[in-house]
């Protein structure tokens, strides 16, 4: 999900979707290939990585860390036993939202 701001005239709103750099919706083609036009994105006002490094620590029992995208195989790869636990939808949600509360 991309968070996009979008001038309306009277107001900023931010909304799904993508908008270009003057505040339009940018059209549904534009998304096979987002290299050739210019797409503005909100950023988000907390980074997310932090907290999610922190949850996992406390689930798995283990440090927290960030693994870097271009490292992200590699990782999943050495550390098959990680790949196989699973928890509930709803205590993931619970525990990440009270780690991002004393953010």
């Amino acid at each position: 999900m991309v968070f996009c701001r979008a001038e309306d005239g009277v107001g900023t709103k931010t909304r799904d979707g993508n908008v270009n750099s003057v505040g339009r919706a940018s059209p549904t083609e534009w998304c096979s290939d987002p290299y050739q036009h210019e797409i503005a994105k909100v950023s988000t006002p907390l980074p997310l990585s932090a907290p999610q490094a922190i949850l996992t620590a406390r689930l798995t029992g283990t440090k927290p860390r960030l693994v870097p995208l271009t490292l992200a195989l590699r990782f999943a790869a050495e550390n098959a036993e990680l790949r196989k636990k699973t928890w509930p939808g709803l205590e993931l949600f619970d525990k990440f939202m009270a780690i991002i509360g004393k953010a």
